[in-house]
């Protein structure tokens, strides 16, 4: 298992999450790898398991496997997050908005209203 901790980033207006490297290959999500992608009820993000009859591919290139996720589900998913952590496996890759995104704004207002 390995853990990553990224930006949620921006392609043509749509919220992305890039995902790169040799992290996916060591765990077998290389080039061609089909997959499905769910959404997580109770966590903000998605999971995506390895399915020999999955819709959906990893891309990328020989040594250097890519998951471009993009798309209106990524912002649904990842409302109000601006980083990810990314956990792979062997069978799943989990992606969760980072609770410090979310928080540190309304973390700052408290303080602001304790100081004044």
């Amino acid at each position: 298992m390995e853990t990553k901790s990224l930006n949620i980033g921006t392609n043509r207006g749509k919220r992305r999450v890039w995902v790169e490297g040799k992290a996916l290959e060591r765990l077998g999500w290389v080039k061609g790898v089909t997959y499905t992608r769910k959404a997580q009820l109770l966590e903000s993000g998605f999971t995506l398991t390895r399915d020999n009859a999955g819709d959906l591919k990893v891309a990328g290139g020989e040594g250097r496997p890519v998951l471009d996720l993009c798309g209106n589900y990524v912002a649904a998913a990842l409302e109000g997050f601006e980083k990810v952590t990314v956990t792979i496996t062997a069978k799943k890759i989990t992606i969760t908005g980072k609770a410090a995104a979310l928080l540190l704004p309304v973390f700052v207002q408290a303080l602001e209203r304790v100081a004044s």
